[in-house]
């Protein structure tokens, strides 16, 4: 009887470790109130980028990918919310930006992406990386980021406020934060 309970549990432990393991590997290594590192690179318009020129902006800092489906299918969300808020005066905030970083292994497939899914906002990163599987691109590997798509929303002092808030929220959160119109 006990070698029937016991030979009925390994599995169950051996998936809860390895579904634990997952959800742990999968956690970006920064999190909500902790300072966001500070990454360069240069924009798709060759102009050279630091993520501190943002500051004084509300900054979702978004990992992506061209060969990414759900990453995709949430540009079209992603587009909206910013031409709705690129403009918008907030209390606490110059503005709002989204900061793109591609996880290719070829930029030129997230050229394309970019300019299939009308992203226009101007700060668009590609983090080249030898391997898609194991996320070893130099701005994904500084901030532990393990899937896409992946995001991080920034305040004006660039601290994390959240991390991969879903876009109805993003726009819940924008919307508060703005200033009436007068």
């Amino acid at each position: 009887m006990k070698s029937k309970i016991i030979t009925f549990l390994i599995p169950i432990v051996l998936l809860a470790v390895l579904f634990i393991g997952r959800l742990i590997y999968m956690t970006p290594s920064y999190h909500t109130g902790e300072p966001a590192p500070n990454f360069s690179g240069t924009l798709l318009s060759g102009e050279p980028f630091s993520l501190v020129d943002t500051k004084g902006n509300y900054v979702l800092v978004h990992f992506w990918g061209s060969w990414c489906g759900p990453c995709r299918q949430k540009n079209p969300i992603l587009r909206q919310i910013w031409g709705k808020h690129k403009e918008t005066r907030f209390r606490e905030a110059k503005g709002f930006t989204i900061v793109s970083v591609a996880i290719e292994v070829n930029k030129n497939d997230s050229f394309r992406a970019i300019r299939t899914d009308k992203l226009a906002w101007k700060y668009h990163l590609i983090d080249i990386g030898d391997s898609l599987r194991f996320f070893d691109s130099p701005i994904s590997n500084l901030w532990g980021v393990n899937q896409v798509p992946t995001n991080f929303l920034l305040n004006p002092k660039q601290e994390i406020i959240d991390y991969n808030i879903t876009m109805e929220d993003l726009q819940s959160f924008l919307e508060s934060k703005s200033e009436p119109i007068q």
